[in-house]
């Protein structure tokens, strides 16, 4: 029925029949476990696509001749007062629903507060009149959205701030899907929104030593020890891939993504000078894990891994200059491999630490900071700006990008950082490879 509702697929039926089977489907494939390990080794799972949505984004992913359905199609063939009365139909039976039985009112109320903001903002920026970013609002597809597939209780958060931060979320990604010019953002959004919560839940419980795959999947030394190539690596590809997608080389960018970025990357330079400054820059330098110490206080109070969360804020600002499927590759590519490090890091800590590294994981949320006044800690701000060089490289980069309106700005400022890198990190192994006692 949704999809029926939703998608205009030219009068061909398997286009319909597509869409509903990979939303049935995406509710077997696209699992995540919640709960603790149960005695028999398994655990419970949930899925995290909303289904109908999924269905409908992938069908108009990969059918380039269907659509959407319209806003003006549940009305068209009506006039009068069934203009009003159909769309306040929708209005009231989805906020009773909404509100005495699946409580995502918070949820719903956040994504129509945050449509209404990107709408405006888009507007100011691009000098377009905002009546034109608000029309969608008037649909009866927009209502139907907003109470019927964005509240999906099985697929979106059950705390009321969660919610919040979900529900904006979605309006956020649609503002620049459409300032990239993209059509149906409606869709793209959730689909992009819900899997970005399934990955964080999956986060949350993975562990590679649960089953026989996960133990023969499990990270590897070599994998640390060449952790930076990445960084030389993926942005090249992203932009070969980009110029691929769009035909051009050119790649232009829209002073919404710009902000975004520009915000994202102050983000991740913030947190990563932080962590930076709270070990060494030698520690930085080893090809190799360095478990002598464990780290608790200043930002490690907050979150056990804020280098690799400023990692992911830095790749998600350099997302925000792709088109979307290519940005979405190349976060799933980045999160993949955040993980797996993640998991090599903390399995070693766990080893040579014991107990109080299990205390510590306890109380320490992996990726999601928690809210609470970090413990006092010492920190280098000098040594942590200097080992972060590349990171301030391309965050400097992003205003450039801002500014100038193009990627190719930010070259200049990259190349800076990654050379400044390249001769600190130098220096800093020649430290470690000098004799102990030695001048």
């Amino acid at each position: 029925l949704a999809v029926g509702m939703l998608v205009y697929g030219n009068e061909r039926l398997w286009v319909m029949s597509f869409a509903s089977a990979a939303a049935i489907g995406s509710k077997a494939l696209f699992r995540v476990g919640v709960g603790p390990i149960l005695e028999n080794g398994t655990r419970a799972t949930r899925h995290v696509l909303n289904p109908s949505n999924f269905g409908v984004s992938l069908t108009l992913l990969l059918v380039p001749w269907a659509g959407g359905a319209p806003p003006y199609q549940y009305v068209e063939n009506v006039s009068g007062a069934w203009d009003m009365v159909l769309p306040l139909l929708v209005f009231t039976s989805g906020s009773l629903l909404n509100t005495k039985f699946t409580g995502r009112i918070p949820l719903a109320a956040a994504w129509v507060a945050g449509f209404v903001v990107q709408g405006l903002a888009r507007s100011a920026m691009n000098g377009t009149p905002w009546e034109a970013a608000l029309a969608p609002m008037t649909g009866l597809a927009f209502v139907l959205y907003t109470f019927y597939m964005v509240t999906d209780p099985g697929t979106t958060p059950e705390q009321p701030w969660c919610q919040v931060a979900f529900g904006a979320g979605v309006a956020m990604v649609y503002g620049l899907i459409v300032q990239s010019h993209h059509v149906f953002g409606f869709y793209y959004a959730l689909t992009i929104v819900s899997a970005i919560r399934g990955l964080w839940l999956a986060s949350r419980t993975w562990q590679p030593s649960v089953s026989r795959w996960r133990t023969a999947l499990r990270p590897r030394a070599w994998e640390y020890r060449w952790r930076a190539l990445p960084l030389f690596l993926s942005q090249g590809l992203a932009v070969l891939a980009s110029a691929w997608w769009t035909g051009s080389l050119a790649m232009p960018v829209s002073s919404l993504a710009g902000v975004v970025a520009v915000v994202l990357g102050g983000l991740a330079v913030s947190l990563r000078i932080w962590g930076v400054g709270l070990i060494s820059a030698t520690t930085m330098a080893s090809m190799s894990l360095a478990t002598d110490r464990l780290v608790t206080t200043g930002v490690y109070g907050l979150v056990r891994n804020p280098l690799y969360l400023a990692d992911l804020l830095l790749f998600l600002g350099y997302a925000c200059f792709l088109p979307l499927p290519i940005a979405v590759a190349f976060m799933g590519f980045h999160l993949a491999r955040t993980l797996r490090l993640i998991t090599f890091e903390e399995s070693q800590l766990a080893a040579r630490h014991g107990p109080p590294f299990a205390e510590y994981v306890a109380r320490v949320p992996r990726l999601w900071p928690r809210l609470a006044l970090p413990p006092a800690a010492a920190v280098d701000w000098r040594e942590g700006v200097a080992a972060s060089a590349i990171w301030v490289g391309f965050a400097v980069g992003y205003v450039a990008v801002w500014l100038a309106g193009d990627v190719w700005a930010i070259t200049p400022f990259e190349t800076a950082g990654f050379a400044f890198a390249a001769v600190y990190f130098s220096r800093a192994r020649r430290f470690l490879r000098r004799p102990v006692g030695a001048a």
